[in-house]
């Protein structure tokens, strides 16, 4: 019983400072003009560098895993809603080699 009590007090302890974030409406509303704002546009993650050194005993890679090149396009389809846009992201720098194409909205 003595155990139960003091495992529940340390799952307690820890689970006190997590909490889950609240946002008024107009917060919300805000953060979303800000993305909606700053996300169109196109992006590749190639000067992601992934170095693995292994401790010395495996060579290092300079190479992305993936390399994913994206498209983010925002529409004017108000009978979808106000947030459209059509995504589409390519593997290996290949432009016919897809990944995902889809309209995305709020």
């Amino acid at each position: 019983m003595r155990s139960l009590v003091i495992m529940i007090i340390s799952l307690l302890t820890v689970a006190a400072p997590v909490h889950a974030q609240t946002y008024s409406k107009g917060e919300f509303e805000g953060y979303l003009r800000l993305i909606m704002e700053w996300w169109p546009g196109e992006y590749d993650n190639h000067e992601q560098i992934v170095r693995k050194s292994g401790g010395g005993i495996s060579e290092h890679v300079y190479e992305p895993i993936f390399r994913i090149h994206s498209h983010y396009i925002k529409l004017d389809l108000p009978e979808l809603g106000e947030n459209v846009f059509y995504v589409e992201e390519s593997l290996s720098n290949d432009p016919a080699n897809f990944m995902r194409r889809e309209i995305t909205f709020r």
